[in-house]
Order: structure tokens, then C-alpha cells, then sequence
């Protein structure tokens, strides 16, 4: 990788890490109404939106935007993945290990931030959804690459 390259993708990867701190840790609102919910329930957030589930429903456009919003936020952690690691490191189950990794510390964070008042939702869901967008990312990746020199 060319020195130019490999600079830009390290501005990229900063700016895309500020971002997903202001995103995710930033507080968005101080409360004092216990606004903060804990899902611990692996799918949870995904139940709470089927009809029929017993308990409060979400609503579908909350549901939507939930769901595309943890995928759409970790599909650039996984390009940048694909781009910026070393070749004998770029693999698919390492950028899930990291992505893993990486969204849980942020949940681990918003969880403790409601100590502070601040109106987060802390879920085990928005983990499994960033792995899935970040996947994405990476085979996008690989995939145009492929096709790239199939040419």
C-alpha cells in the first residue's frame, strides 16, 4: 500500500471514529425519568417489534431505524477493515472479532453513562446488527475486489 494511500485511509478511519463516538456515546439528552433501557435479551429489540409479542411493541418506523441504523453505522468499520489490515490479517472472522469487540465496549460505555442521567439505550441487538453491518462492509469489499480482476 502506497504511503498517500495508506495516510488517507488513517485520516478515513479517524473522521469515521469521530463520528461514531458522537453517535453513539455523545449524550444526546440528560434525564431523570429512567429513560435508559438495558436489553440484555439476545433479539429483544427485534421481538418487541413483531405483532403479537406480549409486552410493549415498538413502533415499526423506530423498529426500521434501529435495526438499518446499528447495520448502516459498522458497514464502514468493515471496508475499512478490508482496506487498511495486512493481508494475513484481513479475514472475515477478524473483522467480526474486532467489530464485536469494538460495539460492545460502546454499549459497555452507554451503560455507563447511565449513572450520569444520560438517555441511552443499551442493547445486546445493536452488537449482533453492527457485526452484521460490518460483515457487509467487508465482503463489499472483497467482492469488488474480485470482480476487479476477474476482469
Amino acid at each position: 500500500m502506497s504511503p498517500h494511500r495508506e495516510r488517507a485511509l488513517l485520516i478515513v478511519a479517524g473522521l469515521y471514529a469521530v463520528a461514531v463516538a458522537l453517535v453513539t456515546v455523545v449524550p444526546l439528552r440528560a434525564t431523570n425519568d429512567g429513560a435508559t433501557r438495558v436489553s440484555l435479551a439476545p433479539l429483544g429489540s427485534i421481538r418487541r417489534c413483531i405483532p403479537g409479542h406480549d409486552g410493549q411493541r415498538d413502533s415499526p418506523g423506530s423498529c426500521v431505524r434501529n435495526l438499518a441504523g446499528n447495520v448502516l453505522l459498522f458497514v464502514p468499520f468493515g471496508v475499512l477493515f478490508a482496506l487498511g489490515v495486512g493481508p494475513h490479517r484481513r479475514t472475515f472472522g477478524a473483522v467480526l472479532m474486532w467489530a464485536v469487540i469494538t460495539s460492545a465496549a460502546i454499549e459497555l460505555v452507554q451503560w455507563q453513562e447511565r449513572r450520569f442521567h444520560v438517555g441511552r439505550t443499551v442493547d445486546v441487538d445493536d452488537v449482533l446488527w453492527n457485526a452484521v453491518g460490518a460483515g457487509a462492509g467487508y465482503w463489499l469489499v472483497i467482492a469488488s475486489a474480485a470482480a476487479r480482476r476477474s476482469r
